[in-house]
């Protein structure tokens, strides 16, 4: 497992900042905070989409195969993105450095798409089966930690959580519990 590293800073105005490094990876999160018993409550300033992806284009110009394309706001291919086509049974490809990943087979269906590092979920797509080429972007900054109604035990000078956000999805199986403790 890589190195991790997190933390929180918690204003006086009931916001905070959250912090977390997972090798190389730098992640980051805010919002506010309320104390509620023995519990810090921790709510994002806003929403997670419901994907991190969104279909921007798709048509049916690609003549070998299907493409998906992933690109950023400032239309720059996203590397790197594992993209399954095919349900659980499907193959994974993951984008190259022109953000496409190529399947050679045109039949579409259910594409599923999730940064191994970034992402801490995957997003779901039926794709229209008379298109072969599909482009997307993400929906949010992907390096963005959400909170909702998250919950840290507070003891004294220890704050205690059951899982850092954040975490990769393949890493949760390792879950374990984590203490921050204060830094004046």
């Amino acid at each position: 497992m890589p190195e991790i590293s997190a933390g929180f800073k918690f204003n006086a105005d009931h916001t905070f900042e959250y912090t977390f490094t997972y090798g190389v990876v730098d992640k980051w999160g805010k919002g506010t905070w309320k104390l509620y018993r023995n519990q810090l409550v921790l709510k994002s300033e806003k929403s997670q989409p419901d994907k991190d992806f969104v279909l921007v284009y798709s048509d049916s110009s690609h003549h070998d195969g299907l493409i998906v394309k992933i690109i950023d706001s400032l239309q720059l291919p996203i590397p790197n993105i594992d993209c399954r086509l095919g349900g659980v049974t499907g193959v994974v490809v993951r984008t190259n450095d022109n953000g496409e990943a190529l399947f050679p087979d045109q039949n579409s269906g259910l594409l599923e798409m999730m940064h191994p590092i970034y992402g801490t979920r995957i997003s779901a797509f039926d794709l229209d089966s008379t298109c072969n080429f599909f482009l997307f972007s993400p929906s949010c900054d992907i390096s963005e930690v959400y909170f909702k109604n998250f919950k840290i035990v507070v003891s004294s000078d220890i704050l205690l959580v059951v899982m850092l956000p954040g975490i990769p999805t393949n890493d949760m199986v390792n879950i374990r519990s984590y203490k921050f403790k204060k830094i004046k």
